[in-house]
């Protein structure tokens, strides 16, 4: 990305900043925030014939020199707070953020979930797709909220 790495790893930890790139999400709940972690229950509507997915996650991030990590891991949260949805795990996900120079910084995005329920493979591997180019649309947003 051709921005500062403080404006990409400021952006990154922001508590459900998926939000922001896509229409997926249907709710979001901050349940804890303090100190750079976070316990968020959210509902995201996948494309298609899929039921809403439910997840409580932890999100965590932190800086070493040049390096910024962003994480999440879903918690153990046995029951739906929502009718209709399936629960979905992240088994864990997050960005790796590394400053090139004063105004690059490159980002490597890691995700390993299970969305739950019966979902067909075609429908898991488009889904994945989509999840893998919403990287496009960061730094036009990243821009965007720092005007």
């Amino acid at each position: 990305m051709n921005l500062p790495f403080k404006q990409v790893f400021d952006f990154f930890s922001i508590p459900g900043f998926s939000r922001k790139l896509n229409n997926i999400c249907r709710s979001f709940d901050s349940l804890y925030d303090n100190y750079g972690h976070v316990v968020a229950q959210q509902v995201m509507q996948f494309p298609g014939p899929i039921s809403e997915r439910e997840t409580v996650t932890v999100n965590t991030n932190r800086i070493e020199g040049d390096k910024g990590y962003v994480g999440n891991k879903t918690i153990n949260f046995p029951f739906k707070q929502h009718k209709g949805t399936e629960i979905s795990i992240v088994h864990g996900s997050g960005f790796v953020i590394t400053a090139i120079d004063a105004n690059r910084t490159d980002v490597l995005y890691v995700s390993d979930v299970d969305p739950g329920g019966w979902i067909p493979g075609f429908v898991k591997k488009g889904v994945a797709g989509k999840r893998a180019s919403f990287l496009e649309e960061i730094e036009p947003k990243i821009r965007e909220l720092n005007k």
